[in-house]
């Protein structure tokens, strides 16, 4: 009897460990750069490809800022060493963009989630002469305690 007893605890405390393992695990993040920021067709030989990335080392960030921004599009200091960064952007069709601001960041199973929520519109009529495409572009401090270079990214507005 004892070790039928035994048996079930055991297994009951091995599922519980593995659920606490497999569920998400709510990450610290801070936002330190919101805008919306105009592609031109000469931006096209340097174009962000992706519309996620995720840079683990501050080494790293500093390559992607001095590749596709100048200082003055993103006034900024270097990162904390304990956060990593993470790219967002939004294309946009139209003039107005939609604005977001991050309600949460998840991690689970090799996974980023990234919850959005609509903050503002901004309205970019009027620029005589662009011929290009709008996105809202955000950068996020992320903690980087349990990422992975290779992690895939969601993203849900």
């Amino acid at each position: 009897m004892k070790r039928v007893l035994l048996l079930i605890f055991t297994t009951i405390i091995m599922f519980q460990f593995l659920i606490a393992c497999s569920t998400n695990k709510n990450v610290a993040f801070k936002e330190f750069y919101s805008n919306v920021i105009g592609f031109s067709k000469t931006d096209e030989e340097q174009a962000i490809q992706q519309d996620t990335i995720l840079m683990l080392t501050n080494e790293e960030f500093q390559r992607f800022k001095d590749k596709y921004f100048t200082p003055r599009e993103i006034p900024m200091k270097s990162p904390d060493k304990e956060m990593a960064i993470l790219y967002l952007q939004m294309p946009s069709v139209t003039s107005s963009v939609q604005g977001y601001s991050v309600e949460s960041i998840n991690v689970g199973n090799n996974t980023l989630t990234v919850n959005l929520k609509p903050s503002s519109v901004a309205q970019v009529d009027g620029i005589e002469g662009f011929d290009g495409t709008w996105k809202w572009v955000m950068l996020v401090e992320v903690d980087k305690t349990n990422l992975k270079d290779n992690m895939k990214i969601i993203v849900n507005k």
